[in-house]
């Protein structure tokens, strides 16, 4: 019997594939990354229903009277996945040369790269200046409005936007508070995190360390930026440093991370169960499915609390220009 193929370290090809999938069902039922974590529930691609949030619907009442009625404002959503497919597989010429180690590391680089696939699709999503971000003067008919609703004493036009520039080059504390305010006043989440791209962090850690014509008394936030560099929180806003983040940009959500609904971004899977997650799809040789196999994902994000976070352009420009990915995701 002719025999079958194997690795250049003799592990039948058999066996390294059956050992592969294991692996890709942990991580697609335990994985989540920081960003995630941060900022997306998930959900599938069926139309979904969502509270809108909106004034307290409470009322001062006399003896025995009662609450008028109040509709709650529901927003609704729909969005299909979009299919993304890794450029890494197991062809021939790969695998010819490869021990079962390097498959198994090669599949460990993929499940990296999917991560920071999610991220940029997560970050991309809240950077574009669309409906499918914050609030930037347009709706998606299927919101059911024209405008933000009112929160507390604030009511907003419908050219309402969270699409903002610094009007520097650089972040100062003043940018902080205007991008706190644009959150706070729609009732989000009172956790507020930045995320920075390191080209534009060196402005955070500037504005905190003391100068002598700044700070002239030493105190543990600045001692802690002099010593370690980190930034912190600054502005009330906990900064993440990521290289994800395309320079020139700066990104505040309000979230809770610990409460799905509270989140402000819907990372969409598909609604067939056995399509969710990253997939390794078999190569066309029934009896070696490991040889041509490849690797697919389909998912899609959207902004559903619109009004919980900001994107913010470090420029002089007065219009929020959408910044260029590397790779795109969206």
């Amino acid at each position: 019997m002719a025999q079958g193929f194997l690795t250049i370290d003799g592990v039948d090809y058999n066996e390294v594939w059956y050992g592969l999938l294991p692996v890709i069902d942990r991580y697609n039922e335990r994985d989540r990354t920081d960003i995630e974590t941060i900022l997306a529930n998930r959900n599938d691609e069926r139309l979904k229903k969502y509270v809108l949030k909106s004034s307290n619907g409470f009322k001062k009442l006399g003896e025995v009277e009662h609450p008028d009625r109040q509709k709650v404002e529901w927003g609704k959503m729909v969005k299909m996945t979009t299919k993304y497919g890794s450029a890494y597989g197991y062809d021939l010429d790969f695998l010819k040369d490869a021990t079962a180690d390097d498959i198994k590391r090669t599949q460990a680089d993929i499940l990296e790269q999917d991560r920071e696939m999610i991220k940029s699709l997560l970050l991309e999503t809240c950077l574009t200046n669309s409906t499918n971000g914050f609030y930037n003067a347009a709706f998606d008919t299927l919101e059911g409005i024209s405008a933000p609703p009112s929160y507390g004493q604030n009511t907003f036009l419908s050219t309402h936007t969270h699409y903002i520039t610094a009007g520097a080059t650089t972040l100062n504390f003043n940018n902080c508070t205007t991008i706190r305010d644009h959150i706070e006043e729609h009732g989000a989440p009172s956790t507020l995190v930045g995320f920075i791209n390191g080209a534009n962090a060196g402005s955070i850690v500037n504005a905190m360390a003391p100068t002598t014509s700044t700070v002239y008394v030493s105190n543990p936030l600045t001692d802690s930026v002099i010593t370690t560099g980190l930034l912190g929180n600054f502005g009330g806003i906990n900064w993440v440093r990521t290289a994800l983040m395309p320079a020139g940009y700066v990104l505040v959500v309000g979230t809770n991370p610990a409460v799905d609904n509270q989140k402000p971004v819907t990372i969409i899977h598909p609604t067939n169960p056995s399509f969710r997650g990253l997939k390794l799809i078999e190569g066309n040789l029934p009896t070696f499915p490991l040889i041509n196999s490849y690797f697919l994902h389909w998912a899609t994000a959207k902004v559903v609390h619109r009004g919980n976070g900001v994107a913010c352009q470090l420029t002089a420009n007065a219009t929020y220009t959408d910044p260029t990915f590397v790779n795109s995701f969206v």
